[in-house]
């Protein structure tokens, strides 16, 4: 009696506590988005004032009351810094997927598929790069580029991160799941270890590909340490370094200039949403 009670209170508590979860992710969001079509009286208002003319109090709205993209076309439009930025952080983000796959498949195959001695010890010290905070290997990567000549240039940003080990651990857990009868029986049909990456093991573990590549886009996009340190021109910043001045400066764009620095990750995750979850559940530690 007590097993099924407990049962019972086990089903619906569940579910209740995932929902209050997601709420409490999603309204900030939903509040970005609506704040964005707000007029900048509305905004300073809502978000700045204690109240209205009458001395009301103004409260949180996902409604506004005129819907307006004045937001959008003051930072589309008058300011072209926010677009110069936003393209940066595009071609930041892209290099830094792009360029880290050459490195991470290759790599994550031989620590998942090949023995050799000391695979182990050599898989234990990459691992513990990657438990590196990055404040600790801040100064010797900052001297790395400098003494190479790639400081406060778009290298400065992509090759650190390009050879960052989160993607190779990734990948190869996700190749580890990958039959090893698959892989000998396409290295009976072809000696190049280049067609067996990519004729079988990406497309066996395509899933896990997607989720590691979401996963470093969105880290690209959203890093800040890394260009306040390593660029010292302005206008080489990507948007996630300078989100903090265009929010504290001009709060009346700032919901748009958020809106819109969300929305690739959002139409990311929405485009490969079942890939992500297939991915992360085939994960095998």
């Amino acid at each position: 009696m007590h097993e099924s009670i407990r049962a019972r209170l086990t089903r619906f508590i569940a579910p209740g506590i995932l929902i209050i979860l997601a709420v409490a992710f999603i309204l900030p969001v939903l509040f970005t988005l609506a704040g964005s079509f707000m007029s900048p009286g509305e905004v300073d208002a809502r978000f700045r004032a204690s109240g209205d003319a009458f001395g009301h109090p103004r409260g949180l709205s996902l409604i506004p009351q005129n819907v307006t993209l004045s937001q959008y076309y003051t930072l589309l439009i008058e300011n072209m810094s926010y677009l110069g930025m936003f393209w940066n952080s595009v071609f930041y983000a892209l290099a830094i997927t792009l360029l880290s796959n050459i490195v991470a498949v290759p790599l994550a195959y031989v620590f998942a598929k090949i023995r050799f001695r000391g695979s182990g010890a050599l898989f234990f010290l990459f691992l513990l790069t990657m438990m590196m905070p990055f404040q600790v290997t801040l100064l010797p990567v900052y001297i790395v580029l400098s003494r190479t000549g790639l400081l406060n240039t778009s290298w400065s940003l992509i090759l650190p991160s390009v050879f960052a080990p989160l993607g190779v651990f990734l990948l190869r857990q996700f190749i580890r799941g990958v039959p090893d009868e698959l892989i000998e029986a396409a290295s009976l049909e072809t000696g190049s270890v280049f067609r067996i990456l990519t004729g079988v093991v990406v497309p066996a573990a395509k899933n896990g590909v997607i989720a590691m590549n979401i996963l470093i886009f969105a880290g690209a996009w959203n890093m800040v340490e890394q260009p306040l340190v390593f660029i010292g021109d302005a206008v080489r910043y990507p948007l996630s370094a300078a989100m903090n001045d265009i929010m504290s400066t001009n709060l009346n764009v700032a919901f748009s200039g958020s809106a819109l620095f969300l929305a690739p990750i959002i139409v990311l995750y929405l485009c490969f949403e079942e890939q992500i979850v297939e991915g992360l559940e085939s994960f095998r530690w």
